[in-house]
């Protein structure tokens, strides 16, 4: 054997070696940890470890929890979003769409639906849409026969308020009609146009006018500016029945804009939380807020959370508002301009009668992400699991 191809079987040699300990490196790390690990930035629960039992529903489980857990996983996870964020432009993921300018957007198909509602490919049947209007009129009933005024908000999807970042070939599929625009349409038809507090208009309009951006760039929702856009339209459709109900005024609020490192739930979808760039919106008030978060005085199966805010000595109307995450940026606005406020939030969100029943508010709102409209075809929530008199 000459010197060349001494050199030549070594550098195999070498590679070969280097190859097989590459890939036990993770298995050694994971039954006896030598380097340290980095913690998980996707926006998921990983699975837990199994117990140990012959069957195949656990050797599932516990494949699923190796998968979760070996070792430098979310280093590697980490290092493959860099990669393809940063090299290849594209996602590492079908759920995350990468837009221009660092925008990204949201299209998990098993949590509502997304784009394909974008293009108008996803409408509603006429049996869906039936049963999402004849629940709507019960609910409705429901409360006018209880003197309460009865509203739905949709919060819009990203993609809806901000069609221009998407990438080119995506834009150019919009689709002429929506599910929000067909559940419009036959509201109106059914003339209950008034229970529907489509908030498009008034985010497309603003995000004209505002010199900052309504919606976070790495996270599905909008931020403390669109939220607080959002609330004052919901509040101008409740003054024809409370003229007298108090509306915070943005004039109010400091309004600061600072950049930070995307921490938004859809850059943990895909490994890059703390590595983007986008725009913090704070609305700082030049006032005390008066509403105090209270325990809630209730409880119930099968919800995400429940909170309850209060002003003391106070006349204002009581709302219920049931919601989704997007929600959760309304309730320090909402708070401010409800005697008593109780938010109950369901995934996905949805209304209990029971509960209307129980708190008898003189407002009752349905709010929920556009994606979700078809989730308001399910049976209606009308029993009441649990309760609990605290004060």
């Amino acid at each position: 054997m000459n010197t060349n191809s001494k050199f030549t079987f070594l550098l195999r040699l070498i590679g070969a070696g280097l190859f097989f300990l590459l890939l036990w490196i993770p298995i050694v790390q994971m039954i006896c940890p030598f380097l340290p690990e980095m913690n998980s930035t996707e926006n998921r629960k990983l699975a837990e470890k199994p117990k140990m039992k012959l069957s195949f529903k656990v050797m599932k489980n516990y494949n699923r929890y190796i998968n979760d857990h070996y070792g430098l996983r979310n280093i590697i996870v980490r290092a493959n979003g860099m990669i393809h964020v940063n090299l290849l432009r594209t996602s590492p993921t079908r759920d995350v769409l990468l837009g221009k300018e660092g925008w990204l957007y949201y299209d998990r198909t098993n949590e509502g639906i997304s784009l394909k509602d974008f293009y108008g490919d996803a409408p509603l049947s006429e049996q869906e849409l039936g049963m999402i209007v004849e629940k709507i009129i019960r609910i409705n009933r429901f409360c006018e026969g209880r003197g309460i005024l009865f509203k739905i908000v949709v919060a819009p999807n990203k993609h809806t308020i901000y069609p221009e970042f998407l990438p080119l070939d995506i834009k150019n599929r919009q689709g002429v009609s929506t599910c929000l625009d067909q559940l419009r349409n036959a509201l109106t038809r059914n003339k209950l146009e008034s229970v529907l507090i489509d908030l498009r208009p008034t985010l497309i309009s603003n995000k004209g006018i505002k010199p900052y951006p309504l919606y976070y760039l790495t996270d599905t929702h909008w931020n403390q500016m669109g939220a607080f856009i959002a609330y004052t339209e919901i509040m101008k459709n409740l003054l024809p029945r409370f003229p007298h109900i108090k509306i915070l005024n943005i004039k109010k609020y400091s309004v600061l804009q600072k950049e930070n490192r995307g921490i938004g739930d859809l850059s943990a979808y895909i490994s890059m939380s703390g590595l983007l760039k986008d725009t913090e919106i704070v609305l700082k008030p030049q006032f005390p807020y008066l509403a105090k978060k209270i325990h809630p005085r209730i409880e119930l199966e099968g919800t995400y959370d429940i909170e309850r805010y209060h002003i003391e000595n106070c006349n204002y109307p009581k709302l219920l508002l049931f919601q989704d995450s997007f929600a959760c940026s309304l309730l320090p606005y909402l708070s401010e301009s409800f005697s008593d406020s109780l938010y109950v939030w369901y995934t996905p969100s949805d209304v209990n009668l029971s509960v209307i029943e129980q708190e008898m508010p003189h407002v009752v709102i349905l709010e929920l992400a556009e994606r979700h409209l078809h989730y308001l075809s399910k049976p209606l929530l009308s029993t009441f699991k649990k309760t609990q008199g605290k004060s």
